[in-house]
Parts: C-alpha cells; sequence; structure tokens
C-alpha cells in the first residue's frame, strides 16, 4: 500500500551518489635554462570509495599531449619534457583528472559482495594551467639613482644587468699571478695545474714573468706542461719604482672586456728574489686602471702560500681555493637601449647632448630647466623576461642662477657609522665645522667629514684651522696654523675633512697631571689625497708655552711618503715617545690596504662610505661619489709626547711637533708642520687659538 508507505524495502551496497574530485597539488609554472622539464598533478576523490583516478595531460589551444622519445607521463600525475629549447617558451599545459566508477564497470557488479562507487559527481576536473619558460633570465644587479645637475652640466645614469645569476656564482673571476722564478719541480706545477682547471674548467688565467735581476731575462718561471695549456703568457718589467717603466698589466691580461663590479684576483710572489717594490710601478699603475674601469681587486702575495705551508714559488696554487673572487663577464648579446621620457634617448639640436644611450652607461647634458624621467630597457636574444626594464628614476636638470651652490656633507667615524648628513646652499650661507661649538672631542676622537657638490662644480674659498695646545698656569698652549685658499670643488668627487683637537692622540700627550696636550693638525683631502695640513699648537708646560702649529704653504715641509710613522716610529699611536710622527701622503686604510687599492687612487663612484673593516654606511644622499679616503691607518696621531711631569705635548701635522723632554724644565710641546700640495692664498704661523680645529667653505 503505497499511500500508507507499505513497501518492501532491500538495503544494498550500490553509492548512487559518487565522490568529489579536487587538487591536493597544483601544476606550476616552470622558467628554466634547462632543456628538461617537469610539471606535477595530483587529485584526490573523497569520500574514498572503490573506484580510481585516471589522468591526461593537455597543451592549451592543441588537446591531448602525445607520448614521445621525448615526452613522458602524458597519462600519469608526472608530465617529463627533454630536448626543449627557448622556442618552447610559452607554451601552456593543465592536467585532466577523472574517475572510473566501480559501480559502472564493464564486468558485473555483485550488489552486497562489495562496495561499489558511482560515478564522481565534478569530473572529469580540470588543473590550473602551467606556462613554461625556456632560456635565460635578465638580473640587474646595479639599478640607475636619480640625478639633479645644473643646466648644461653632465648627468651619468648606470645600470648594470647579467644574465642567470645575481651573485656571479659559477663565472670565476681572471686570474694574474705576478712571479720571476719558480723552484718547485715542474711536477708540482702540473699537479696544481690539472686541480686548478678540475675546479674551474673556463677561468682566464695569466702568466705575467718578472725580469729577474741582472742579465737572467724572463727564463726563470716554469710553466705548466699537461693538457690544456689554455693560459696566457706575458713578459713584464721588473720597474723598481720606475713609473717610465712600467708594464700594462691592465691590458695584458685583457680587462677591458668586463663589466664595473667584476673582481679580478692577483697575486704576487715576494718570497725573496722579487718583493712587491720590484713591480710597484706596474701594480699602480693596475690599480688606477682598475679603478677607472670599476673592477676590484682580491691581491694576495706569496704570504698565503706560507700560511698555509704551501711552497711561495707555487704560484696556481693560491687561485685554486683562496683567492676565488667573483665576476661578470660583459655579454655581448646583452642589449641596453636608454629611455628618457618614454622615448629612447637621443641629442636634440640646440636643447639636449646625449652620449652612451646604447651602453649600460647614459651621459646626458640638458640646457634646459626641468624634471625628466629616466630608465633603461634590457634585451637578451632567448631570455624569458626580455626586455626587462630598470626602476625609472629622475633627471631634475636645475636652472644654472645664482641661487644654487649646493654641498652634501656626511660625518663619519672610522666604522662608517654615519652620525649626520646636511645640505648646505652656499648661496644662501658659508658652511662652517667648528667643533668647539658642535661636539666635545673625546679620547677616540675620528670623525670623518665627507663633502661632495652633487650638482656642479663649484668654485670656493676654503679657511682651515689647526687646533690650539692646552694651557698651563701662566703659560699658554701654542696656536693652530691656519691657511686659506680658492680652488674648484669637482662635482661628485669625494673631500674629506679631519680637524684636530687638544687631546691624545690628535694632539700630542702632555706628560703627569701638569703637562698639557698638543692640539691636533687638521687635514683637507681629495678622496685619499692629502691636498692641505694645518699642524696645531703645542702644549704648554708648567714652565713654558707650546709652540706654534704652521699653517700649510708657510715654513719647512715635510717630504711625504706613502707610509706614515707614529711618533718615535713605534707601531702604534703611543704616550711615550717626545718624538714626532709624520702622516702618510694618502689615507692607507685599514681595510683598502688588504684589497689592493694602492693609497692615492680613487675606489670607485659609490653611495656607501667604507669603514677600516670593510663595513658600509648608509645615506639619505642618492648622487654616486667617486670616493677614495680609506678610513683607518693614516698615521694621524703624530705629534710628540711630553717626556717628564709637566712636559707639554706636541701639536699634531704633517709633521707633529716635538714632545716637552728636557727633565726637570718642563717645557712646552712644539707645533705642529703644515702641508700643501695645491697653491695657497695665505698662510700663518698660528692664528688659531680654540682647542679644536676649523674649516669654513665660501663661496667665490
Amino acid at each position: 500500500m503505497i499511500g500508507f508507505k507499505a513497501y518492501r524495502s532491500t538495503p544494498t551496497t550500490l553509492e548512487l551518489d559518487g565522490p568529489i574530485l579536487s587538487y591536493t597539488q597544483q601544476p606550476t609554472g616552470i622558467t628554466t635554462e634547462g632543456n628538461n622539464v617537469t610539471l606535477v598533478g595530483i587529485a584526490t576523490a573523497l569520500p574514498v570509495g572503490t573506484g580510481s583516478i585516471s589522468y591526461q595531460w593537455y597543451e592549451s589551444g592543441y588537446g591531448a599531449v602525445a607520448t614521445s622519445s621525448t615526452i613522458t607521463g602524458t597519462a600519469t600525475t608526472t608530465l617529463t619534457f627533454t630536448e626543449l629549447n627557448y622556442n618552447d617558451s610559452g607554451r601552456e599545459f593543465y592536467l585532466e583528472a577523472s574517475y572510473d566508477a566501480s559501480a559502472y564497470g564493464e564486468a558485473p557488479i555483485t550488489a552486497g559482495t562489495a562496495r561499489s562507487t558511482g560515478n564522481a559527481i565534478n569530473a572529469p576536473l580540470n588543473s590550473d594551467t602551467a606556462e613554461i619558460n625556456i632560456g635565460p633570465t635578465i638580473i640587474i644587479l646595479q639599478q640607475p639613482v636619480s640625478s639633479t645637475v645644473a643646466i648644461n652640466n653632465d648627468a651619468t645614469f648606470s645600470v648594470l644587468a647579467s644574465i642567470g645569476s645575481s651573485t656571479g656564482a659559477g663565472v670565476p673571476s681572471p686570474c694574474i699571478a705576478v712571479i720571476d722564478e719558480t723552484s718547485p719541480s715542474q711536477n708540482d706545477i702540473n699537479d696544481d695545474w690539472t686541480d686548478f682547471r678540475n675546479k674551474w674548467p673556463s677561468r682566464p688565467f695569466n702568466i705575467f714573468r718578472v725580469e729577474r735581476s741582472g742579465s737572467s731575462g724572463w727564463r726563470g718561471v716554469k710553466l705548466p706542461s699537461t693538457s690544456p695549456t689554455d693560459y696566457n703568457v706575458e713578459n713584464v718589467n721588473r720597474d723598481n719604482e720606475n713609473v717610465s717603466n712600467a708594464s700594462d698589466w691592465f691590458t695584458l691580461a685583457n680587462l677591458s672586456g668586463y663589466a664595473a663590479g667584476t673582481t679580478v684576483t692577483l697575486w704576487v710572489d715576494d718570497s725573496g728574489s722579487m718583493t712587491e717594490v720590484n713591480v710597484s710601478a706596474s701594480y699602480n699603475k693596475f690599480v688606477a686602471d682598475c679603478a677607472a674601469a670599476g673592477l676590484l681587486i682580491e691581491y694576495r702575495t706569496s704570504a698565503l702560500n706560507a700560511e698555509n705551508g704551501i711552497h711561495a714559488e707555487r704560484y696556481i696554487w693560491p687561485f685554486i681555493d683562496d683567492l676565488v673572487g667573483t665576476s661578470l663577464a660583459v655579454d655581448p648579446n646583452l642589449v641596453y637601449q636608454w629611455k628618457v621620457n618614454g622615448e629612447n634617448a637621443v641629442s636634440i639640436l640646440d636643447s639636449r647632448t646625449v652620449s652612451g644611450s646604447n651602453s649600460n652607461t647614459l651621459t646626458i647634458n640638458d640646457a634646459n630647466v626641468g624634471i625628466n624621467t629616466v630608465a633603461c630597457s634590457i634585451s637578451y636574444p632567448g631570455a624569458v623576461n626580455s626586455p626587462l626594464v630598470s626602476n625609472v628614476v629622475d633627471y631634475d636638470a636645475a636652472g644654472a642662477d645664482a641661487s644654487r651652490r649646493i654641498l652634501n656633507i656626511e660625518e663619519f667615524d672610522v666604522n662608517a657609522t654615519l652620525y649626520s648628513t646636511q645640505v648646505v646652499n652656499l648661496e644662501d650661507e658659508p658652511f662652517e665645522i667648528n667643533l668647539t661649538s658642535l661636539l666635545t672631542p673625546t679620547s677616540d676622537w675620528n670623525r670623518i667629514y665627507s663633502i661632495n657638490a652633487p650638482e656642479e662644480d663649484i668654485d670656493v674659498k676654503i679657511t682651515l684651522k689647526g687646533a690650539g695646545g692646552l694651557g698651563s698656569g701662566l703659560f699658554r698652549g701654542g696656536q693652530g696654523g691656519v691657511s686659506i685658499w680658492t680652488m674648484t670643488l669637482t662635482r661628485q668627487q669625494e673631500y674629506v675633512v679631519n680637524l684636530g683637537a687638544a687631546i691624545w692622540p690628535s694632539g700630542g700627550n702632555g706628560s703627569g697631571v701638569n703637562g698639557q696636550h698638543g692640539g691636533g693638525g687638521s687635514f683637507f683631502y681629495r678622496g685619499g689625497e692629502l691636498l692641505v695640513a694645518c699642524g696645531g699648537g703645542g702644549g704648554a708646560g708648567t714652565s713654558g708655552p707650546g709652540g706654534h702649529g704652521f699653517g700649510g704653504g708657510i715654513g719647512n715641509e715635510p717630504q711625504l711618503t706613502s707610509v706614515g710613522i707614529y711618533p718615535g716610529g713605534l707601531p702604534t699611536a703611543n704616550t711615550t715617545s717626545p718624538f714626532s710622527g709624520q702622516v702618510a701622503r694618502c689615507t692607507i686604510g685599514s681595510y683598502w690596504a688588504t684589497q689592493g687599492i694602492a693609497p692615492c687612487v680613487s675606489i670607485g663612484s659609490t653611495h656607501f662610505f667604507t669603514g677600516k673593516d670593510g663595513q658600509k654606511s648608509t645615506s639619505t644622499f642618492t648622487t654616486p661619489v667617486i670616493r677614495g679616503y680609506k678610513a683607518g691607518l693614516n698615521y694621524q696621531f703624530n705629534g710628540g709626547n711630553g717626556l717628564a711631569d709637566g712636559d707639554g705635548g706636541g701639536g699634531g701635522g704633517a709633521q707633529g711637533g716635538g714632545g716637552g723632554s728636557s727633565p726637570f724644565r718642563r717645557q712646552g710641546g712644539g707645533g705642529g708642520t703644515g702641508f700643501a700640495a695645491i697653491p695657497i692664498t695665505s698662510a700663518t704661523i698660528g692664528g688659531s687659538t680654540a682647542s679644536t680645529g676649523m674649516i669654513r667653505i665660501e663661496k667665490t
């Protein structure tokens, strides 16, 4: 009786409603420089039944993928391609998952003997689409930065790109070994060469054979005789510091084809018959050439071998694991195209000149005021992201009127700690650092003021003063020397000021309770090159005044050499020797001394200042600066020290003043001497009574 639900009911094991398909792993797109690609997709059916999931891969726009000698897994969760090339870039694939229901199989299904499952409700189910891209990837290593310059001045924008690696890993640096003879056996040389080539199959290796002393020529170096003999051998001069006899290592090593930022590895034998001095002129030229090209140098000598128990003249061994570097050679297939305001950068008659529009460095000079956008489009054949556009930056051509003469100032210490920045328009006010009103000197006195003109060359008048020495009772400390000169501050060139103070070790140490400190010298550098120094005044003794310091450009000045001298010739700044020290001609730097960069040479155009242990600063300024100042090991602590209680310390300077040194006479210290490598308008002996140095920069 159906109306009263009086019908028979028989239980069965058949589920007429099947499971629902879903993907637990979607296939994802792949970008690779290789020629093999694997795509994976995995589906599941819930609730789990006795049916099974089947798969088929499809290519968008073409249909089911067929199995072949280079394509496998077309009906599985894993699709594999081999022998692809960049013509396959952009192909898209997806996976179709279906469900084979057990309730509707071809063989008879016996109810009650096994649990059967119906069709999946949402079958077939397609996965996400996965795109494959075959070919290299363009990586931008260095983005351009905004620039503001006065009209009719050059603005420079740089970009650096590579293929496939942001670190240069696996693209090794070129090697240069400089040596005049080898006593190890031929087997040792061959074994080192084999080990080197096994690790570095394509790394350039240059052997520079130095002319041996006397008439021995260049025959003293054993060359690897085992295959491959793919090294470059050049005979170079033993220059013995004679600039006219320097060899051109840069050209001989064929380094002109490397991009800025490349590291060159250099090893020089200094084990006996040859020392660094024998090739110093060639080395200094090489460093200057590398700096001009933006190349870095990783430098060691045969002391590296000795540190590891290896014969000093095994000249290949250091490059296997120690002198590795990292570099990116210029790829001729990388194509640069600069854009200004979205259009290809071109010269415009009477308005704009452009050079380097198809290189990695663009120079642009506008005659009209205005703000423009600059970017670089970088292309590479087969690259999956070609063309790649750099960051878009501003190019501000500022009006060349009488209202702007801009200086950027950064205040650091030797650890590259940035204390402050300042922007000064000399049209509005002079720039002055007068530490008496700004900062109290301490014993770790080491502030470094880096100054640059970011927009245009500026003609200025500069006044520099050394610090006066401290007085004792009735006796005054000596006055610091003063120099005044005019010069042009070149745009984007770093100029550095170090100002002395009447405290050790800036000035010489006063002895005992009553002897007073000498005043520190003040120094003005272009990059790492000392241009002007003003001597500090000597500290007073209890029985006599301190001597006055000399401004740069007056009196007898010392002949400065490449290495400075601490007081008494001791290895560090000290409080004991009354004998004065002397500064180096250029800053040496604790860090840069280990990097193969000569003291006077630029370290390149950067946005950061480097500390004594290689620390890099940060700054709010975006205009790059051609830096050369090398912090640490500058030997500026050179005032002699008081010998006995009551003796004053000498003033600092290009050469420090001697400390009071006659027992029981309690003398004052001598004043420091000045130095000038450029013309000086006026200079005085004494003239500065403040206990800290001072600099004033004003428009001419």
